[in-house]
């Protein structure tokens, strides 16, 4: 070594010291050493803001008041070697990691990450998953590959490598190309009681949020809401009010239907007479309040319905009678196929009554009753149609049958029905006698019962008659049914043929036998031989 100016070499009473002006320095680049693999040195003594600069600037490790900066080029640690801050050794997690940040309160076991520019840009924590070696990516990842993770690790008393939280992000793509690589969110952990670390929630690659758990639930603070829409115009809230717990569902900014308690309700939010049910209320709407429908059902059916016009695909439809007034118009829509019955009522249970008196109760009723407009129930007048049965004949729709308010039955008087079988016109049977008719009739009904004479004999064998007029709607032995319209035009024209009968009989009688007549049919021989 040359040493100028010349140095000395002096002893400070405990060391040997080599005084040193300038700098002490080699002869040539590269070209000398501090001690030996085998002789070293024990320490290196810098003063404050010292600098260790290698190959002229190319690295510098700077000092300052408690601070270390190395510059000029990278900090790289060898594999199978590690880098420990705050702690004198590596701990075991997962495994042994080589980056630790290990602490015993948050801000010397804590990162940070932290993007400071006039733009966009943040910091990235990044994780990278290849399947070739360290800088090689010829090979795509292969679907379900853990990208990355964030694992909790708590303290169990043992040790800390329970992984008890796992958020990962997962390949999520049977077929990763170039620049497209389809990515998973994927949360586990274990829900305590030695349940095993289980996947409770997932995000897929198409946005779908998966509960994997039976017992996962989502739980919302009270009175926040699931929203959708740039403008958040759809959404669903829950809140806990006085009138019960709410899930309330808004569209277009507005409440359309909520669940209240065991109530749904849609337009409304409140019925004081239910405790269990669906409330639905349509506002100032006419149209229809309830529609089913089924994509096996085509009737063609439009406008052709009275009230409002229906889809192809309604079966059953439920809307307002009167649009101001009320009222119900509940509609059974069918194709124009063989089908019988196209409505059904069904009544299962209870036991009938056997009173016949205004008293009586049956298993299925129909009640009817006007009212004051003041909340009291008020008579029907007098005379007053309350039940009647309407058919579309004719072009049009006629009344066929009604019930009044005193009990009283009403049908079609006369009918012009014309066709086969049992479609007969609704006139008196003058070409039958209507007393052999009924004697008919009668026998067939209770043949063991009937009051048999010599001349009805032939009647209870004649079925045809009654078939050919109606009376009966099918033979007695296939079940055949009674038209009790029918039956008692055939009772009154038995009563008029028989009254003619003896009317015929009685003018031939002498004077002085018409004199034992009744009067009232003396009367009617008077009319008949005036006329």
């Amino acid at each position: 070594m040359n040493f100028e100016p010349a140095p000395a070499w002096y002893s400070d009473g405990t060391n040997w010291v080599l005084r040193v002006d300038q700098a002490l320095v080699p002869r040539t680049p590269d070209g000398a050493a501090i001690g030996t693999s085998a002789l070293n040195w024990s320490d290196l003594f810098l003063d404050s803001g010292g600098v260790i600069n290698w190959d002229g600037g190319d690295v510098t490790l700077t000092h300052a008041s408690n601070a270390l900066t190395l510059g000029g080029g990278d900090f790289r640690v060898d594999d199978g070697f590690g880098v420990v801050i705050g702690h004198t050794a590596q701990v075991t997690g997962t495994a042994v990691s080589e980056l630790q940040v290990l602490g015993t309160a948050l801000v010397d076991s804590s990162i940070i990450i932290g993007a400071h520019s006039a733009d966009a840009v943040g910091g990235d924590l990044a994780f990278i998953k290849g399947r070739d070696a360290i800088g090689t990516y010829t090979t795509a990842v292969s679907n379900n590959d853990v990208v990355g993770r964030i694992v909790g690790l708590p303290a169990d008393a043992t040790d800390s490598q329970t992984i008890a939280a796992v958020f990962q992000m997962e390949v999520d793509d049977a077929s990763p190309a170039a620049g497209d690589v389809g990515m998973a969110f994927v949360w586990s952990q274990m829900a305590g009681g030695g349940a095993a670390l289980a996947e409770t929630m997932r995000i897929t690659a198409t946005g779908r949020l998966e509960l994997s758990s039976a017992t996962t639930v989502i739980a919302l603070p009270d009175n926040r809401s699931i929203q959708w829409g740039d403008s958040n115009t759809a959404s669903i809230k829950g809140n806990d009010e006085a009138a019960g717990d709410n899930m309330i569902f808004v569209t277009t900014a507005s409440e359309r239907m909520r669940i209240q308690d065991a109530n749904v309700f849609i337009g409304d939010d409140a019925n004081a007479n239910m405790t269990v049910g669906l409330t639905i209320n349509q506002g100032a709407n006419d149209d229809q309040i309830l529609a089913f429908k089924s994509s096996d059902v085509a009737t063609a059916l439009t406008t052709a319905p009275l009230g409002n016009d229906v889809e192809t695909d309604d079966w059953l439809r439920v809307e307002k009678a009167t649009a101001l007034i009320g009222g119900a118009r509940i509609s059974a829509l069918a194709e124009d196929g063989v089908l019988s019955p196209v409505l059904v009522f069904e009544s299962y249970g209870g036991t009938a009554t056997t009173t016949k008196t205004t008293a009586g109760r049956s298993l299925v009723e129909v009640l009817v009753a006007e009212h004051d407009g003041a909340n009291a129930l008020a008579n029907i007048t007098a005379d007053g149609n309350i039940w009647g049965v309407r058919a579309q004949i004719g072009g049009s729709l006629t009344t066929r049958l009604m019930v009044d308010e005193d009990g009283d039955v009403f049908c079609v008087t006369a009918v012009d029905v014309t066709g086969t079988g049992n479609a007969v016109a609704a006139t008196a049977f003058d070409e039958y006698d209507d007393a052999a008719l009924l004697d008919t009739y009668d026998n067939l009904r209770a043949p063991d019962t009937a009051i048999r004479q010599d001349w009805a004999e032939w009647a209870r064998y004649n079925e045809q008659s009654l078939l050919e007029t109606g009376i009966l709607g099918a033979p007695v032995e296939e079940g055949g049914m009674t038209n009790i319209t029918q039956l008692q035009r055939a009772e009154v024209g038995a009563i008029r043929q028989l009254t003619e009968d003896l009317m015929s009989m009685a003018k031939l009688l002498p004077p002085k036998s018409r004199a034992q007549l009744t009067p009232r049919v003396q009367q009617r021989l008077l009319a008949l031989e005036a006329a």
